[in-house]
């Protein structure tokens, strides 16, 4: 309810009079009158203006259908993103979702399992049903992909690859040893893996197998590790992952080996240490190989009793290294050196006011261009050109701004309001340089309590026990009393 509703204030006023002539009739001294009285004014206000408070809602009526055989699809989720209002479609895939605050461009969310999602933005009126609004589903395709988030495990541990998807109700895997010097460059290299991957299942018979189910969520998506169930000896292995033997067929790939590497190039020397993970002591008479981009073995050297070889004045290019000692190996790629004296002409730092948007929300664009005129730099006078791309890399919109007094630029976009979610970019060029900042589009809620992880320590080394204090609490600042924590543990590469 709420105030602006015709006739509601003639119906307070009427209740109102009705008591006070109660009050009048009653044999009681003026003093009880007069507080009588008091307290039906005080008890009316109190009401009318809790009354005024209440959100002015309507509500949305209409029909979910497939868009590719329009029939009715039953149990689809329809909510609003910003708000608790929901409900389900019934037997002929209708809905009636109550509650929904008044607005012209209220948008409502629809979910249902093997579709994607689809959002509509609706005008509500107050007391009124908006009625006749459709949404046609698209099918969504069942797939899955396979990877290793780690892929290098010692003999002592098990491998562990990563498996996500949507809609795959079983998958085989399967699981092949390759010969780590011929094999290499094929698996390494995704363009080659399938055709690896077809010529090793064809030729070869698997050394471990495991049929997987995953536990699909309520939108038909899973992601999940999956632990193979034994250690394997030293080696480079082959992972393929089809459903019912059927033609989708993925690959990922890991190494299993006791032995490490790391390399430090400049322009002039090429470092590689190696050692070992199970004691982390260098391992000594490992033998090195460069490899070019052909895999032919550019240089060749071994590693000394400290655990290192180095090679001086190196070709500039980039290598593979492939280090192996026994039946322990390990890659890695070097990188070409980084010259100092090769300067880009100019420079330009890019940045959005915030990481994450709605879709229909403005993004604000600001950057710095800076001019850099063997190592000096200076301010630019010319203008630069700003284009907004969405996450499947189509332009949305092109701007050209100029410069200011202080190589500063500034700019805005308004994001569609039906466009894909997912990772979005500005890109800004100015002259033949190009650069770029993400961030990211998602239909998201805004959190009402933020949590805090705190490490006892800031630095760990393999074996340690992390110790992590984890605080939450309202953004108002109270503390988030008997609240269940979930955890998760990720890791990262860093370089150095």
């Amino acid at each position: 309810m709420n105030a602006s509703i015709p006739g509601y204030w003639h119906w307070v006023a009427l209740a109102t009079l009705m008591l006070w002539a109660l009050v009048l009739r009653m044999r009681v001294s003026w003093r009880t009158h007069l507080a009588v009285a008091l307290a039906i004014a005080w008890a009316t206000a109190l009401f009318s203006w809790s009354v005024t408070l209440d959100p002015a809602v309507g509500s949305v009526s209409g029909h979910v259908a497939s868009a590719k055989s329009h029939q009715p699809l039953v149990g689809a989720r329809v909510y609003r993103p910003d708000g608790d209002a929901w409900t389900r479609t019934n037997a002929n895939g209708d809905f009636h979702l109550p509650g929904v605050p008044v607005g012209k461009d209220e948008r409502i969310t629809v979910r249902v399992l093997g579709y994607e999602t689809s959002y509509s933005e609706v005008a509500v009126t107050e007391a009124h049903d908006t009625s006749g609004v459709l949404f046609r589903m698209t099918p969504r395709r069942p797939t899955f992909y396979i990877y290793n988030s780690t892929r290098v495990f010692t003999p002592r541990q098990k491998p562990v690859i990563q498996i996500n998807g949507d809609l795959i109700n079983n998958l085989d895997i399967a699981v092949y040893r390759l010969d780590p010097r011929t094999d290499r460059a094929g698996v390494v290299d995704a363009s080659r893996r399938t055709k690896l991957a077809a010529r090793v299942t064809r030729n070869q018979n698997s050394i471990r197998e495991l049929h997987y189910e995953p536990t699909l969520d309520p939108d038909g998506d899973f992601a999940d590790s999956v632990t193979l169930p034994d250690r394997l000896s030293p080696g480079l292995y082959l992972v393929t992952a089809s459903q019912d033997g059927g033609p989708l067929v993925r690959t990922a790939w890991f190494l299993v080996t006791d032995l490490a590497v790391v390399t430090r190039r400049s322009p002039h020397e090429l470092l590689v240490y190696a050692q070992r993970f199970s004691t982390g002591t260098p391992a000594a008479g490992v033998r090195v190989d460069l490899l070019g981009a052909d895999g032919a073995v550019v240089r060749e050297g071994v590693t000394g009793r400290d655990g290192t070889w180095l090679w001086k004045k190196p070709a500039p290019q980039r290598f593979q290294l492939l280090a192996n000692q026994n039946d322990m190996y390990a890659y890695c790629t070097v990188d070409a050196a980084y010259d100092v004296d090769t300067q880009q002409p100019a420079e330009v730092y890019l940045f959005t006011d915030r990481p994450i948007y709605r879709p229909g929300q403005q993004v604000f664009v600001k950057g710095i261009v800076r001019l850099n005129h063997d190592r000096v730099l200076s301010i630019p006078t010319g203008p630069v050109s700003v284009a907004l791309q969405d996450s499947q890399g189509a332009t949305l919109e092109k701007t050209v701004v100029p410069c200011s007094a202080f190589g500063g630029f500034a700019c805005q976009f308004k994001l569609p309001a039906h466009g894909s979610l997912g990772s979005y970019a500005v890109l800004a060029t100015f002259g033949r340089l190009v650069q770029n900042a993400s961030f990211q589009v998602a239909d998201y809620r805004k959190p009402e309590y933020r949590v805090d992880l705190t490490p006892e320590k800031s630095r760990y080394t393999s074996g340690n026990r992390v110790r992590v204090r984890i605080n939450a609490r309202y953004f108002f600042g109270s503390p988030v009393a008997n609240a269940k924590v979930h955890w998760s543990a990720f890791e990262s590469y860093a370089h150095f």
